[in-house]
């Protein structure tokens, strides 16, 4: 879920609402990438519930038709936002074993991860290191999916004849994408981006301070972050559409 598009491969990363789905085309990597198609489409009823795909076929028709009429390219990175995907932010002591930390991680994950973890598609990153109260410490921010969420989504991603490069979290795509905006507002303080910090304060520069960011959609997903990294985020699933048909069944009208 943390894997990056190699530089200057256009990529086509897909979100997936309620009742529509939306295409982002992004060309090139690195420092500067450029945005070139969009589009967005509405998803026949019954495809998704809450932002997760329920009927593959329905969905997969959806973005065939879509990724057709649009020309957009083949490769896609999806990113997830429903409530049966969440992320964690562990803190642990140093540990320089890659295996280790996994196993580590994975124990921890058993009393902070809400679903059965051999039901789960689990991966990690580690986001700053330094001293804390108990020592050398770590902190770890650990994603956590539904394996049949994810597969859902792959397998109507491959009927609809596209290449899925990765997945990733929604919130993660939404803070890269506004970060840099948002310290560039009146009164924002520039972000520290040093990959040391102190764990005892979740790896803060001096110059950084938490921001909230927010997608109003058919869903609302929140994250909170701090130099760039995902210390909080929950999707609820009222958004626009649910305010339209409240505001229609208080008005008598059609949707």
């Amino acid at each position: 879920m943390f894997s990056r598009a190699k530089k200057n491969t256009p990529i086509v990363g897909l979100d997936v609402q309620t009742s529509s789905v939306a295409a982002t085309e992004i060309i090139g990597g690195g420092s500067s990438p450029r945005v070139g198609k969009t589009a967005i489409a509405p998803l026949p009823p019954g495809a998704t519930r809450d932002g997760e795909v329920i009927d593959s076929e329905r969905f997969a028709a959806a973005l065939k038709e879509l990724f057709s009429s649009q020309k957009l390219g083949r490769r896609v990175r999806v990113g997830l936002a429903n409530q049966r995907a969440v992320v964690r932010v562990m803190r642990l002591p140093t540990i320089d074993s890659r295996d280790d930390l996994e196993t580590a991680i994975r124990f921890q994950a058993k009393d902070e991860i809400p679903m059965a973890l051999e039901q789960a598609v689990i991966d990690w990153q580690v986001m700053a290191r330094g001293v804390g109260d108990g020592g050398q410490q770590m902190d770890v921010a650990v994603v956590a999916a539904r394996r049949d969420t994810v597969s859902g989504v792959l397998e109507s991603i491959k009927l609809a004849g596209l290449r899925p490069v990765g997945i990733d979290m929604s919130a993660f795509g939404m803070i890269r994408a506004l970060r840099h905006e948002v310290s560039t507002l009146p009164g924002a303080v520039s972000d520290a981006s040093s990959d040391q910090g102190d764990a005892g304060n979740g790896g803060a520069g001096a110059d950084s301070v938490p921001r909230l960011y927010c997608n109003l959609g058919d869903v609302v997903n929140l994250a909170v972050a701090r130099d760039g990294d995902c210390l909080f985020c929950r999707v609820s699933p009222f958004g626009v559409e649910g305010i339209a048909q409240r505001l229609a069944e208080r008005r008598g009208l059609e949707l």
